[in-house]
């Protein structure tokens, strides 16, 4: 990999990682872009150079993950209404879920919601998205999201393929 695009890579993770940090502690509101890049231990022009605002921070790092799923070499070929795009799903809402659980945490859950639904119509495709089947996309995506999301919450204590088969059992997927 390119040593530039790894420093940015490195640096937007720090400031990910001192953005979420803080919110730990204060609200999105009352954190201050010099409060993130103090933490991150970043030139301010850094930030402004991968980011417009704090909250620009939380829907790049969403669109990265939504993105890194997108490009998983065993989901580009897979329906996403199929088994394994469940189980892909509930393997990333575990794998980020810190993340999740902090946003709704800081009641930012919504800019997770409206990039899922932006993805999901996406991989729906537009045909799907132009006409009353739209509604069938947010359905399910609403369904995979509240489901994941509150297995994740309490901790993932069931088994991975007990959740999935459990979401599929009820969405009518085989």
């Amino acid at each position: 990999m390119d040593k530039r695009l790894e420093a940015n890579l490195r640096v937007k993770g720090s400031i990910t990682d001192a953005l979420f940090a803080l919110m730990q502690k204060k609200n999105l509101a009352d954190i201050t872009i010099t409060e993130i890049i103090n933490d991150a231990g970043v030139a301010r022009a850094s930030f402004y150079r991968n980011y417009k605002s704090k909250s620009d921070v939380i829907v790049v790092l969403i669109r990265d993950i939504l993105e890194r799923f997108r490009n998983g070499r065993e989901i580009t070929s897979i329906n996403y209404r199929s088994r394994q795009h469940v189980k892909k799903f509930f393997l990333y809402f575990r794998t980020y879920s810190s993340y999740f659980i902090n946003l709704y945490n800081a009641n930012l859950i919504s800019l997770l919601i409206d990039e899922l639904n932006a993805f999901q119509a996406a991989m729906a495709g537009e045909a799907a998205m132009s006409s009353p089947d739209k509604y069938c996309v947010y359905f399910y995506m609403g369904a995979l999201f509240n489901v994941s999301f509150e297995w994740t919450r309490a901790g993932c204590v069931e088994p991975l393929d007990d959740m999935v088969d459990v979401f599929c059992k009820e969405m009518g997927i085989i």
